[in-house]
């Protein structure tokens, strides 16, 4: 447990680094233990009433989670040897979200609202894209797993 706490502070660690890549594991890690203070923060304010300062701790807590995904996922694409850019649907829904729940905070739900509806449509055209790049850095195993599941790994005769 502690490799995968460890795993996902290097993650955070290199969270403006958009060079290099990250293998499935370091993506899969983050992705799980950065979920555990979204939940708690999200049960531990379920009970009361959503006050602003309340909803905005829980956006501070969403955007200090979201950031390292940026790199992270153009690391991946990078150790699947495509472009960075394949993660631009999954990054936009993410941004989207956030905006959204800041113009909440800040202008109220009737002005959320508006806008979402607007936005209701343009979300389908980015829904699946997202949902299929999230799914390819999960699912896809990176260049070097690939190259070494084709190695023979026996030892050598002498």
């Amino acid at each position: 447990m502690i490799t995968y706490f460890r795993q996902a502070g290097r993650s955070v660690a290199r969270s403006l680094d958009f060079r290099g890549k990250a293998d499935r594991r370091e993506f899969v890690t983050y992705i799980l233990i950065s979920q555990i203070p979204v939940a708690v923060l999200a049960l531990a304010t379920s009970w009361l009433d959503p006050s602003p300062v309340l909803r905005a701790v829980m956006l501070g807590v969403q955007v200090k989670v979201a950031l390292p995904l940026f790199a992270l996922s153009i690391r991946r694409f990078h150790d699947l040897g495509r472009s960075g850019w394949w993660s631009a649907p999954l990054l936009i829904l993410v941004a989207r979200m956030l905006l959204l729940e800041l113009v909440g905070i800040l202008a109220g739900w009737s002005v959320r609202s508006a806008i979402e509806a607007v936005l209701s449509y343009v979300d389908w055209l980015l829904t699946l894209p997202a949902v299929a790049s999230f799914l390819a850095m999960v699912a896809w195993p990176s260049r070097s797993e690939t190259t070494m599941a084709g190695t023979d790994r026996s030892v050598p005769a002498a």
